[in-house]
């Protein structure tokens, strides 16, 4: 339903009105500051009645609980209106000039009788007059603010504040809420350089400095930054080996045998926030790099924990050790070399000596782990294996929240991933394929040449007294 809502007003004896377009469903009326029309009368319950549409061209009005109101002069608590009726309501009179659903128009006025109108007038002329009298000229008036406002402005930015107070949590706190004095705009504090912070100054999103990455973590446990222009592959975090540009650029054959062409939704995917989920191996990586027993045809082995991986092998080959079907592969005989044209030269390869089921596993073990399994994606060093006693380390991998004081939602930008992030050109896992806050200022900026749209304010991405980054180890 749509509709013209006309407020009629007596000022100085003459009549003035102004419009307003409501469009809704149904529209509220009442004393609450909540009603979609709003009527500022005691005699009006907070809630005193709905207006709905009521067939294609024709409106009604229904009281809430217990209220009424007169229609063209009955009390009632419900009515159909028609072009021309007249409501009556707790001290207003509501004038139905349209009652077409589609563009009805409601005219507001408050009911005074002759004698009070009168003096309600005379009234505001008397009190006018008096407050006028006693304030100086215009001018005069005008000139003094004038004043006041450019003393201000020299004056405010000399005062001397304490600014650990306005450092504190508790003045942050209060920034955050809706009725703070100071109102939520961060750059009448942090477009100067505040005592005792790292933090550099910042008057607007369009002079915001170069977004900073995470490089390592102190003996304190605070993290080392770098400024993302200046990050020249030089983390210390632990981290997996993956190639975006292997995994994007041609198509990769998965464990079935059939090709994928791989999209970066195919491992990343955000919640109804706009947030990331974690890349999860048996979700995203397990279609191809399943890792599999040797020698077992197939018999999928499970990623997470070493432990758990040397108890598979060791009780994979513990059942298999007593059947003459299990033959240990030569996974570790050296491949033979030639030249290109050259004919192969090989000696008659002198039988497999038997071995018990314990060096079996064990061979296997260190196949998976250091030659065709775990060194796949991960780091190998030296340590203990689990329960297998061979000299075997996974090192567990470091969750980086690389943006992690900042709030991102990346449902509401593009759906092109390319757009901000180069995948498709890294090679290696120490690039940092997040985009230079350049990027960003495209669209996010109130500089003078480049107006936009899109919100630009510090509460964009940005919360109030955000806990600090914080990672975590992952078994590999």
């Amino acid at each position: 339903m749509k509709l013209t809502l006309r407020r009629i007003r007596y000022v100085k004896g003459a009549v003035s009105h102004k419009d307003e377009i409501l469009s809704a469903e149904t529209l509220s009326l009442g004393r609450g500051s909540d009603q979609n029309i709003f009527l500022q009368n005691t005699r009006v319950a907070l809630e005193h009645a709905v207006l709905s549409h009521n067939g294609p061209t024709q409106i009604s009005l229904k009281a809430i609980a217990s209220n009424k109101f007169k229609h063209n002069g009955q009390t009632t608590n419900s009515a159909n209106l028609n072009q021309d009726d007249l409501i009556e309501l707790g001290g207003y009179e509501l004038r139905v000039k349209s009652a077409d659903s589609n563009d009805a128009m409601l005219e507001v006025s408050e009911k005074f009788s002759d004698q009070s109108l009168g003096l309600k007038q005379r009234l505001i002329d008397d009190s006018s007059g008096d407050i006028e009298s006693l304030l100086p000229p215009k001018r005069l008036a005008s000139l003094s603010l004038l004043l006041v406002v450019i003393l201000a402005g020299f004056l405010a930015p000399r005062l001397n504040l304490d600014e650990k107070i306005f450092s504190s949590d508790n003045f942050h706190h209060e920034l955050s809420s809706d009725t703070s004095f100071f109102g939520r705009e961060c750059t009448g504090c942090h477009s100067r350089k505040i005592a005792d912070s790292k933090l550099l100054p910042v008057s607007s999103f369009s002079d915001h400095p170069q977004f900073k990455v995470p490089i390592g973590i102190y003996a304190d446990h605070r993290l080392e930054y770098v400024a993302l222009d200046q990050y020249q592959g030089n983390s210390r975090f632990s981290q997996i080996t993956f190639p975006h540009k292997t995994h994007l650029t041609k198509a990769l054959a998965s464990l079935d045998g059939s090709k994928i062409q791989l999209e970066c939704s195919s491992c990343h995917s955000f919640d109804d926030a706009g947030l990331y989920n974690r890349v999860n191996f048996d979700d995203d990586c397990a279609g191809c790099h399943r890792p599999t027993i040797p020698n077992s045809n197939g018999v999928p082995l499970p990623h997470g924990n070493l432990e758990s991986l040397v108890k598979n092998i060791r009780d994979y080959y513990e059942d298999a050790g007593a059947t003459e079907a299990l033959i240990e592969k030569s996974a570790f005989e050296p491949r033979a070399l030639r030249r290109p044209g050259k004919e192969i030269k090989t000696r008659p390869q002198a039988a497999l000596p038997e071995k018990t089921s314990a060096e079996l596993s064990d061979a296997a073990i260190r196949e998976i782990v250091y030659y065709t399994g775990c060194n796949t994606c991960h780091e190998i060093a030296a340590g203990s294996g689990g329960n297998s006693d061979l000299p075997m380390k996974i090192e567990p991998i470091d969750r980086i929240e690389w943006y992690g004081k900042a709030v991102f939602n990346h449902a509401k930008h593009s759906e092109n991933c390319a757009d901000c992030h180069e995948a498709a050109q890294s090679v290696s896992s120490l690039d940092v394929i997040l985009p230079p806050v350049k990027n960003c200022q495209n669209c996010h900026s109130n500089h003078i040449f480049a107006v936009s749209e899109a919100p630009s304010d510090c509460t964009t991405c940005h919360q109030f007294q955000p806990d600090p980054i914080k990672t975590a180890k992952n078994e590999y």
